[in-house]
């Protein structure tokens, strides 16, 4: 994987975890009332946007709504005098400009004025970010970053994150308006009670329609919202004599009186609108009323809808009291309905959640493998059926307990380190970790990943998998292979020796062909051997009979011994052989040998697949209490569907085609075998056309630093 692949890797994670980061932004905005201050929600948007885009510096800049100037709302990373009244009027050029996150200009020759704000804190690049909500400006969001630049995904990260908090920042106002609203008369309190108590959008105006009738003594009372476009006003609910004929109509917001109190957002009265020039006639002939009342159904300056009353000839006529009532009673059916359409929002959020939830809770029942949740401290949270048949044992028993205390005191060791990797930072190239441990009667395979949220370990997950028939195939099967190579070795000896005693004892033969089979068939003996021994090791790998003689050993003069034993098979390709020590490493305890053999092994494949005037790179240094080896070659690389596999005994990339270039298919299976038994563990890195590094690591003794 190269820098640059890891980095959007690592890049898509972030964001990918970005969604539970902005839904704790949103709570904390939602839970105003209960004492969250805006800024809190700002620090925390600036924090998240931060992380995901690798930002080092940043700030918020909003509009004071008594000044009507810029001013920097929260900020990280920057001076207190960052921002000047140049650098502001960049903001509101930007905010001109669109929607859209913006890459502020770094060139020398004509920086943004907002780039040299952030190169005070030794920022590289910038990025702007508009907070706008439905069309209008709330603020603008600034990052700068120590690197070159920034990615289109972190572009599209931020604008993400700002739009988001752009969102919250409304629902948390929105709730500060509500509750500043909450000492109005007795009368409007109670109503305000009952439309608390209602939530679905149509309750909620039914309960408006009919209150504000009761309220003001009105015949016929409507509500209508305003549709997307904002252009038309849609009756949804109406209560009276009128309700039939009002219910389902739109109206134009040109026409007076619309256009009035839309424009002053101020609840206004008609009286006799008979004799009102400004009326249509037909208007006046269909809805034939004595007295209206209309009141802008306005949240935080923002127009939603209109309520009305009206009373027909022989009515009552409305006055100036009622006006202010109604309008009282108004902006508190707004709040109602805005709070009634972010609790159907919710509703329908929650009720798809709970729809994955069922669905992923089908999925881990129906699974035919065992799955296990722990959390950090490797108590259980969660069991699958199939883990409860697998450990024979109900959930009730499992759940609360401590992983590794219920299974054997012999394996307790080996699942420690496991989990220890599993949550450690050395996981992070190889995040899936597997294990065989025995369970009463059964051998259970041990697969564990981390889970992260937000960037924090918060346990892992373990799949489960009964492979005790398969292991007493595979047992007999080693038996077997085990027999048959000790069966081959000894005549494939003697039939070695005879040939080379041909070979010595005829020197002067001049029969050319002769000389070329012999040598072809002591090639293909000394091939037919090294398979042989490569069946055995696995058969002693795989019975658990390899014994390790384990003493202090230099890695750095094993790869420098494994680069001689190859050095005539890299000549024959004109390839060169380097040998890097990175530091001092130390000495390591394991078997010089194997470990030798393990690095000849994977020297041989580079040296294989490499073109020729190529180059192969071991390559030692010490990293996170181990030592690690890699060989790297510049050779085709290996395809992403293979990467997976290259560890199989007798698998070999390109199948059978890839045979020509010689080995059994086994040195990687045993290479591998042999790192895992001293401790370590072996995986590979490949990028097509760019070559592949193969790695393995073996701990460093406890207390060398």
């Amino acid at each position: 994987m190269t820098d640059e692949t890891y980095h959007d890797a690592r890049t898509g994670r972030q964001s990918s975890l970005a969604l539970d980061d902005l839904l704790s932004l949103d709570r904390l905005c939602w839970l105003h009332k209960s004492g969250a201050d805006i800024s809190d929600c700002l620090n925390l948007m600036l924090t998240k946007a931060a992380a995901a885009t690798e930002s080092s510096c940043g700030a918020v800049l909003l509009r004071d709504e008594r000044s009507g100037k810029r001013r920097v709302a929260a900020s990280f990373g920057l001076p207190e005098d960052s921002f000047s009244t140049r650098q502001m009027r960049e903001v509101n050029r930007i905010l001109a400009l669109g929607n859209e996150p913006y890459l502020l200009n770094s060139k020398p020759e004509r920086p943004s004025p907002l780039m040299e704000a952030l190169e005070k804190a030794s920022a590289k690049s910038g990025m702007a970010m508009p907070m706008r909500v439905d069309g209008s400006v709330t603020g603008l969001v600034v990052l700068g970053s120590e690197r070159e630049t920034y990615s289109e995904q972190q572009l599209a990260v931020a604008g993400g994150i700002a739009r988001y908090s752009a969102l919250a920042m409304e629902r948390a106002n929105a709730c500060k308006d509500s509750e500043d609203r909450l000492g109005f008369l007795e009368t409007i309190a109670e109503i305000s009670s009952v439309l608390a108590s209602e939530r679905d959008l149509n309750s909620t105006l039914s309960v408006v329609v009919e209150q504000a009738a009761a309220l003001v003594n009105a015949e016929s009372t409507a509500v209508g919202l305003l549709e997307e476009d904002g252009s038309v006003l849609r009756c949804l609910v109406a209560h009276g004599p009128l309700a039939d004929a009002l219910r389902g109509q739109t109206f134009d917001l040109t026409e007076w009186p619309l256009r009035s109190v839309f424009k002053s957002r101020k609840a206004q009265a008609l009286v006799d609108p008979s004799n009102n020039p400004r009326l249509r006639p037909k208007d006046v002939e269909t809805w034939r009323v004595k007295s209206a009342l209309l009141a802008p159904l306005t949240l935080k300056d923002t127009v939603i809808g209109l309520l009305a009353a009206a009373n027909k000839h022989g009515g009552r006529q409305f006055s100036a009291v009622d006006v202010r009532v109604f309008e009282t009673l108004a902006n508190h059916a707004a709040i109602a309905i805005s709070n009634s359409r972010l609790f159907e929002r919710n509703q329908r959020a929650l009720a798809r959640l709970e729809a994955e939830r069922t669905k992923l809770e089908g999925i881990l029942e129906n699974l035919a493998d065992g799955v296990i949740v722990c959390d950090a401290d490797h108590r259980i949270t969660l069991v699958n059926r199939a883990a409860e048949e697998i450990m024979e044992t109900s959930a009730e028993s499992l759940l609360g307990h401590d992983l590794v205390s219920l299974h054997p005191i012999e394996y307790r060791k080996v699942l420690r380190q496991m989990l220890h990797a599993v949550s450690s930072a050395d996981g992070a190239e190889s995040p899936l970790h597997e294990a065989k441990v025995e369970y009463g009667h059964k051998i259970i395979r041990i697969s564990a990943s981390p889970v992260v949220v937000g960037g924090s370990y918060q346990g892992f997950a373990m799949a489960l998998q009964d492979v005790t028939a398969a292991e007493e195939v595979g047992r007999a099967k080693a038996e077997f292979v085990s027999t048959v190579a000790h069966e081959l070795k000894t005549p494939l000896t003697s039939l070695k020796g005879s040939i080379g005693l041909m070979l010595a004892s005829a020197p002067d033969v001049s029969d050319a062909r002769f000389r070329e089979l012999a040598a072809i068939a002591q090639n293909n003996s000394n091939r037919l051997i090294r398979l042989v021994d490569d069946m055995m090791d696995i058969a002693k790998i795989e019975a658990g009979r390899m014994g390790l003689r384990v003493e202090p050993v230099s890695l750095y003069e094993c790869a420098v011994d494994a680069v001689k034993d190859v050095q005539q098979s890299a000549a024959e390709k004109c390839i060169s052989l380097t040998v890097r020590l990175v530091g001092a490493p130390p000495l390591v305890p394991a078997d010089r040998d194997r470990v030798e053999q393990v690095i000849t092994n994977l020297l041989n494949n580079a040296i294989r697949f490499s073109p020729e005037n190529g180059e192969v790179i071991v390559s030692i240094r010490r990293i996170h209490g181990f030592l690690r080896v890699s060989v790297q070659d510049f050779g085709p690389g290996i395809p992403r569907k293979d990467l997976k596999r290259v560890f199989e005994k007798f698998y070999q990339v390109g199948g059978p085609a890839s045979r020509k270039a010689g080995g059994s298919g086994l040195g990687l299976a045993i290479s591998k075998a042999i790192v895992e038994q001293h401790g370590g563990k072996m995986y590979v890195r490949s990028t097509l056309g760019h070559g592949s590094s193969f790695v393995f690591t073996i701990p460093a003794p406890a207390g060398n630093k």
